[in-house]
């Protein structure tokens, strides 16, 4: 019996309909590749299970993180601080 692995098919498939806004599902496979390996079914849907997870981690922006202030707010908070480092006149 043959013995392959169809995670990377399945990655791609499942990340392509996760950025599409489709619903998961495994009708992509090919099932002539099931009669000969029973090991090509389980990759393929752990692969799509994946890229689904990580196409919806890309949508909703789960990995990503923005700065919470703009450069123009950080000068303004710099500001009032600004005459904090430097020495005292003498007295």
């Amino acid at each position: 019996m043959l013995n392959f692995n169809e995670q990377d098919k399945g990655y791609k498939d499942g990340l392509k309909l996760a950025r599409e806004g489709k619903r998961k599902h495994y009708f992509h496979f090919n099932k002539l590749k099931a009669f000969f390996s029973s090991h090509a079914l389980d990759t393929y849907i752990d692969g799509v299970n994946k890229g689904y997870l990580d196409g919806l981690r890309e949508q909703n922006i789960v990995h990503q993180t923005a700065p919470l202030i703009d450069d123009r707010q950080r000068q303004e908070i710099k500001q009032p601080f600004a005459n904090q480092n430097q020495p005292s006149p003498p007295a």
